[in-house]
């Protein structure tokens, strides 16, 4: 037997293929974005409020020079579109992505499923769906 340290993204379709809950013999770290005093630490923090709401915490987006919109835009390609987008089956790709704008602007509110739903052009039954998903 040997040690191994797999790092990455889950890949949805892979886990699934998984016959084994490997109990007991595997560990699972899961990393959040960095937090102010992180940055604070490295001197990176944002210069003011609007910056580090802009930015976020994600590490790709301090260690290199990257544009925050580009990186944003290929998470959303990458994770949303793609690993999510498989998991539940999205038929509608832009009804998908109006969903989550539709998510993001709601940020902070009461959650009403069947408000949400018909913003989307989806019943409320699939948007607590995606919601789950997401």
């Amino acid at each position: 037997m040997g040690d191994f340290v797999l790092t990455g993204s889950a890949q949805f379709d892979l886990i699934a293929g998984i016959m084994q809950t490997l109990a007991g013999r595997a560990g699972r770290v899961e990393l959040l974005p960095l937090s102010a005093a992180e940055l604070a630490a490295t001197e990176l923090s944002p210069k003011d409020l609007h910056t580090a709401l802009f930015q976020g915490g994600y590490p790709a987006l301090y260690d290199r020079e990257l544009s925050p919109p580009d990186w944003f835009a290929n998470y959303m390609a990458t994770y949303l579109e793609r690993d999510v987008r498989q998991l539940i089956a999205v038929r509608d790709l832009s009804q998908f992505q109006t969903f989550v704008k539709m998510c993001a602007a709601r940020s902070g509110q009461l959650l009403n499923l069947r408000s949400l739903g018909a913003d989307c052009g989806i019943t409320s039954v699939t948007a607590k769906q995606w919601l789950s998903v997401l």
